[in-house]
């Protein structure tokens, strides 16, 4: 009796490492996402703020077209 409880021990301690091996990749691969999210959010908050600075200029450009354009 005294034999079959430590391997019904044993097994429950490898399950519950097995467990703790799944939830550690679980983590490892979370953290590797937000990683790559939080870069990649970089690179649109980077890309938009050209944009805005694009699309500024043009406006400018514009105005400036359309007042020379009346002045003559």
């Amino acid at each position: 009796e005294q034999s079959s409880a430590s391997t019904e021990i044993s097994r429950s301690i490898d399950q519950v490492a097995a467990g703790a091996r799944d939830v550690s990749g679980s983590v490892t691969t979370i953290q590797h996402i937000t990683e790559t999210t939080r870069t990649e959010a970089m690179s649109v908050s980077s890309a938009s703020k050209d944009l805005e600075t694009q699309s500024t200029r043009l406006t400018h450009t514009v105005e400036k077209f359309v007042q020379n354009v009346q002045a003559v």
